[in-house]
Order: C-alpha cells, then structure tokens, then sequence
C-alpha cells in the first residue's frame, strides 16, 4: 500500500510530465532525476574503467556541480555531471500541442548535440566540492529513434574539453539487454 505523501508525490510527477522523451524524467525533483540517471550508469557501467563504482550520492541544489559522485573500485572521487539530450524542437511543439512525428537524427545533428552538451559540461574550475580524481559525463536521452545502433559514431573524434575526463551517451532501456545502453563518447 503506498502512503498519502508518495501517493501525492507521485500524482504532482504525473501532471508535470511534458509527454515527450520524458521515460526517465522525474519532473518534481531534477536532483533525484539526475541521481536515477547516474544509478543507470552506474549498474550499466560494467567493464568500464574503475568500475565497480560505489558510494554513489546526489548532490542537492547549490551543491552542483557536480550532480553526483561516486568512488570507483580503487577509491578515487568520482565526479559525475548528468544532462539530457532531446530535441528542443519537438519537445515544445509537444508542450503547445502541435500534432508532430517524433524528432529525426540525422549523424551531423546527433553529432554536433552531443558536442554542444560536452561544451555546456565542461566546467573549467567551477566545482562545488572536490578534489576529485576523475571527472565523467552522462549524456541521457530517451530519443525514440536513437537506439545502440543508431548511436554508433564510428570515426568521429570529439574535441578535447578541458576538464571532462570520459563522457558517455547513456541510451533508454533496452528490454532485450535489460540495462540502459552505455555508448561511450571518448577516451
């Protein structure tokens, strides 16, 4: 049985869903939001460098950035920087309500999103917190038509950000696999 508050809680997130790509959004709390993103990453993570990772926590507003962090397998801080991709366009003719078709991700527009994201995260020396010894991006999306293969960026070099250390695309899930797809984006 679920209490009154979560019962309510739970009615507040439903009324505030936006009804696009909105599969693992959490719109009354963009922290937890932010910290069931890295809890995908960090379950799917496996045969990653550091991994496995523990003593994952979220950071609260006016902790961030970082939004979480964590420690890998040999107890370095890590710092993890959640963010989404979608496509601004169809997310707001979906708010006004236009009848639309989902976006369409040509490689040059996936490519230079995910660019423009990396830029965005690349935080130079505003960290809250810190030292820490590793610094990790998770680009999350739930894009219905950017799939593990589709997602491929085969031969595409990212530019080389200043503070970002590895960054990762991290898919919707995959009921097949039965985790969230992790495409990692560079290094």
């Amino acid at each position: 049985m679920i209490d009154d508050e979560t019962a309510q809680t739970i009615r507040d997130a439903l009324a505030k869903r936006r009804g696009y790509a909105d599969s693992r959004s959490w719109p009354v709390d963009r922290s937890l939001e932010e910290y069931g993103i890295a809890q995908d990453f960090v379950g799917a993570a496996e045969g990653e460098d550091g991994y496995p990772f523990s003593d994952l926590r979220r950071r609260s507003r006016g902790e961030d950035p970082p939004d979480c962090e964590a420690r890998d397998c040999t107890g370095r801080r890590i710092a993890l920087e959640v963010t989404e991709l979608v496509d601004r366009a169809t997310l707001e003719a979906v708010v006004r309500d236009e009848l639309i078709q989902d976006a369409k991700w040509s490689r040059e527009k996936f490519v230079d999103s995910l660019a423009a994201r990396l830029d965005r995260k690349d935080f130079g020396d505003r960290f809250i917190g810190g030292p820490y010894d590793e610094f990790l991006v998770i680009i999350y999306t739930a894009e219905l038509h950017l799939d593990h293969d589709t997602a491929q960026l085969a031969g595409h070099h990212f530019d080389l950000p200043k503070t970002i250390d590895r960054a990762y695309l991290s898919l919707d899930y995959d009921p097949h696999a039965k985790r969230y797809p992790l495409v990692r984006l560079m290094w």
